[in-house]
């Protein structure tokens, strides 16, 4: 069965690239489209990424050039591909996935604009590494970094700081046209010295953000890192997991879901750390696991949905 569609268009058949369908007043991407045919439904449209995609990835911190795919049981590293066309000199966050595309991000530098900071985000196909498209000039309206996706939705986050006094804002953006679909606020009047906010990743109703606060009150800093999820419609905080606090260096994490299971890495240095396999709905460890070989995650541990 094909897995493309046709248009006829002054007498000559054109290939459908893109299809949409209205679902609640407002155009849906197809990404797959069936028909019946002898009792049986099959394929007759794909938006071009193929059921093989989806999975767990990471980048190499060695060589951030190199996006390897974990088996989701083992971690084990399966398959990898080099990233091209991407400036990844300075660090770069899997910042989500979905239908085979990862969406890059640079980590950031608070002492540089948000502007110029996003021009630098991607989107690339996940299995050949290629550039699909670039972010730059996307979204220039909505302050903050490009730092977390879900399966239809790429987030940007802002943390707007007087002092050591900040409010954090999400804003959603539909990944195709990046225009804002709402935002909520997790967080506001917090005092703390460190700008470590992001989204990190979640299914199509709930995503995670990772937030590290510190506060210094007894003559040492203290950092309080935690995971907390909120209801992608309302903005509602719902659940939070927490991480090693009370050090002197905030111990980072990151949380992404594939499958009913949850991906939580928890690391204070590069070369450490664990990763634990959760049951989606009750928290509860299926599995941990340490790194199995010589590949050290940092953050970027993402799923492609």
């Amino acid at each position: 069965m094909a897995k493309e569609a046709y248009i006829g268009i002054a007498g000559k058949a054109r290939k459908t690239k893109k299809m949409y369908i209205g679902v609640g007043g407002k155009a849906r991407k197809v990404k797959k489209a069936y028909i019946g045919i002898g009792g049986k439904a099959r394929l007759f449209f794909s938006s071009g990424y193929g059921s093989s995609a989806p999975g767990l990835y990471a980048i190499d911190a060695y060589d951030h050039r190199r996006i390897v795919k974990l088996n989701a049981a083992t971690l084990a590293i399966e398959s990898s591909v080099q990233v091209s066309d991407v400036n990844m000199a300075g660090g770069v966050t899997c910042a989500g996935g979905a239908a085979g595309l990862l969406w890059l991000s640079p980590t950031g530098n608070p002492a540089v604009s948000d502007a110029a900071v996003n021009d630098d985000a991607k989107i690339i196909d996940s299995r050949t590494g290629a550039v699909q498209r670039s972010l730059k000039g996307l979204a220039a309206g909505v302050p903050g970094y490009f730092s977390g996706g879900t399966t239809n939705l790429l987030y940007k986050v802002h943390t707007e700081l007087q002092g050591t006094v900040g409010t954090v804002t999400v804003h959603r953006l539909e990944p195709d046209t990046l225009m804002v679909q709402g935002s909520f606020t997790p967080w506001a009047n917090f005092s703390r010295t460190s700008r470590l906010n992001a989204v990190r990743g979640g299914n199509e109703d709930r995503v995670w953000i990772y937030f590290a606060y510190s506060v210094r009150d007894d003559g040492q800093t203290d950092h309080y890192p935690k995971l907390w999820e909120y209801d992608i419609a309302t903005g509602a905080k719902t659940r939070e997991t927490h991480m090693q606090g009370q050090t002197s260096n905030p111990y980072q994490g990151t949380m992404d879901y594939l499958d009913g299971r949850l991906y939580k890495r928890t690391y204070l240095n590069p070369n450490s750390g664990t990763t634990e396999v959760l049951d989606y709905r009750t928290l509860a460890v299926q599995s941990t696991h340490t790194t199995p070989h010589d590949l050290y995650w940092l953050s970027n541990l993402v799923t492609v949905k």
